[in-house]
């Protein structure tokens, strides 16, 4: 993704009233807007989502039903990766989260794929308490697998904890400095994850 358009798509980020991510193919976090930013407060390392779900301490805390998820992600980045997989990049990324999650380890070796227009994630927030969301995937073509991800609330009691966060937020742009500082101290609709099985051996 070039730069001019990487800067519109991130002032669209920023004028959007849900938390919302951009991620490449690789699940790198490029972008984000500042709900998005504080959804996830609190959680390192938050440069790519699958180190977030499998390194991050206190992610199984954090995403509610963290197993699920876990299988979900490894099947969406595989899925991502496409024809790239022996990539230097996504090899590094692979031997990081094998080194450190048995449960990664084991979910990539049953080559499963899964792609995803919309999930329902539940999160246990450190401030706000449990956040039921709706996860769209909006696809940006032309841009080289970066797709924004964008969180809806589910519920009324979602919709109010996201203007609690909102509130401690500039409306658009990054958090303020008083926000940073608070932000370091401080699934699928029910159905499961559907996946496109691949035959062993495969890509």
């Amino acid at each position: 993704m070039g730069a001019d358009r990487l800067e519109a798509v991130d002032q669209l980020l920023g004028s959007m009233t849900v938390p919302a991510l951009l991620v490449n193919r690789w699940l790198d976090i490029v972008g984000s807007n500042v709900l998005g930013d504080f959804l996830h407060e609190g959680m390192e390392p938050r440069d790519n989502y699958a180190r977030l779900v499998f390194l991050a301490p206190g992610a199984q805390a954090f995403f509610t039903e963290w197993p699920e998820l876990a299988r979900c992600m490894v099947a969406a980045l595989r899925a991502q990766a496409g024809s790239e997989v022996g990539s230097a990049r996504l090899t590094q990324l692979l031997k990081e989260l094998a080194a450190h999650s048995d449960v990664f380890r084991t979910a990539w070796g049953e080559h499963h794929l899964y792609e995803k227009a919309i999930d329902r994630k539940l999160f246990q927030h450190p401030r706000v308490g449990s956040l039921a969301l709706d996860q769209h995937v909006l696809e940006l073509p032309g841009s080289d697998g970066h797709r924004i991800w964008a969180f809806h609330p589910a519920d009324d009691a979602t919709s109010n904890a996201l203007v609690r966060l909102a509130s401690s937020a500039p409306p658009f742009g990054r958090p303020s400095p008083e926000a940073a500082d608070l932000t370091t101290k401080e699934g699928n609709r029910r159905s499961g994850c559907e996946r496109k099985d691949q035959a062993p051996g495969a890509a």
